[in-house]
């Protein structure tokens, strides 16, 4: 599972198939601890505050390893760091509405905004 084992690796570059394959594992496993939640909600009530502790620590790591692996399959598409950090920043500023132009990039095939030649932009040269 390349999108949890390198969590805090944000050099690289990342296949389309192993970064929706995360995402993927992402939404099952919360919703897994969802349903873990309820039950320890309506069977365990004294136990839920660990869980929620327990919770935000793992949800903290989920966010970690989507950005992290947004920036490999980012740079794999063909935007530089600089890139990258400028949509990340927009995406922050806008409430995360600007996550789903990131989503769509991700999308895109290996190299597909990458410029042959050129002056110095946010798209990587070849």
């Amino acid at each position: 599972m390349n999108l949890l084992t390198h969590t805090f690796q944000f050099r690289g570059t990342m296949s389309r198939h192993s970064f929706w394959k995360g995402c993927l594992t992402l939404v099952v496993l919360s919703v897994l601890m969802g349903f873990g939640g309820y039950y320890i909600y309506t069977a365990a009530f004294h136990l839920f505050s660990v869980y929620l502790l327990g919770v935000l620590a793992v949800a903290l790591w989920f966010i970690i390893a989507f950005v992290s692996a947004g920036c490999r399959r980012l740079r794999d598409v063909g935007l530089t760091t600089t890139g990258i950090v400028a949509l990340w920043i927009l995406s922050l500023l806008t409430a995360l509405t600007f996550t789903t132009v990131i989503l769509l990039l991700a999308l895109l095939p290996k190299d597909a905004l990458a410029i042959r030649k050129g002056k110095r932009s946010l798209l990587r040269a070849e």
